[in-house]
C-alpha cells in the first residue's frame, strides 16, 4: 500500500461534516441535548466518528510515509507529533480524545452523559484545529514534491 492523498483528503471532508454536525449541537443548550435522547445518542456517536476517522488517517500517514505502526490509538497522535504533522500540545489532547472514544465504545455501560455533553466544545476546536493541520501538512508534502 502507498500513501494516497486522495483518501486522507476525502476523510478530512467527511470529519469536517462531522464537526459541522457536532457543531449545530455545540450551539444547544446542555439541557436541551440532555433531555432529547437523539440529540444525545447523535453527540455520543458524533464524538466516536469524528476520533475514529482521525485515527485511521493518522495511522495511514504513520504507516505510509514514515514506516510507524502505532500500537495504541493514543500513540497514534503522539507519533503524528514526533514526525511533524501534529504540534505537540494538540497531539497530547487528541491522544486523550482517543481515550474517551474507547470509553465509549467497549464502557458504553459507565458513561456519564454530562461528561460527553460537556465534551462537544472541546472536540470542536481541538478537531478543527486537528483538521487544518492535517490538510496544511499533506499539502506541504506536495510543496516539497515528496513522492506521494
Amino acid at each position: 500500500m502507498t500513501f494516497d492523498e486522495n483518501s486522507v483528503r476525502s476523510r478530512i471532508q467527511l470529519i469536517a461534516g462531522y464537526l459541522a454536525e457536532m457543531n449545530l449541537l455545540r450551539g444547544m443548550d446542555s439541557e436541551e441535548i440532555f433531555n432529547d435522547v437523539f440529540k444525545y445518542r447523535a453527540v455520543e456517536r458524533l464524538h466516536e466518528l469524528i476520533i475514529q476517522a482521525s485515527i485511521d488517517v493518522n495511522r495511514h500517514c504513520l504507516g505510509e510515509l514514515y514506516g510507524i505502526a502505532p500500537t495504541t490509538n493514543a500513540d497514534v497522535f503522539v507519533q503524528a507529533a514526533k514526525v511533524g504533522i501534529l504540534p505537540p500540545d494538540l497531539a497530547i489532547k487528541l491522544a486523550e480524545a482517543s481515550k474517551f472514544r474507547n470509553f465509549l465504545a467497549h464502557q458504553y455501560e459507565r458513561i456519564d452523559p454530562f461528561v460527553v455533553i460537556e465534551n462537544i466544545e472541546s472536540i470542536c476546536i481541538d478537531f478543527q484545529r486537528y483538521l487544518d493541520c492535517l490538510e496544511n501538512y499533506v499539502s506541504s508534502l506536495q510543496d516539497n514534491d515528496t513522492e506521494i
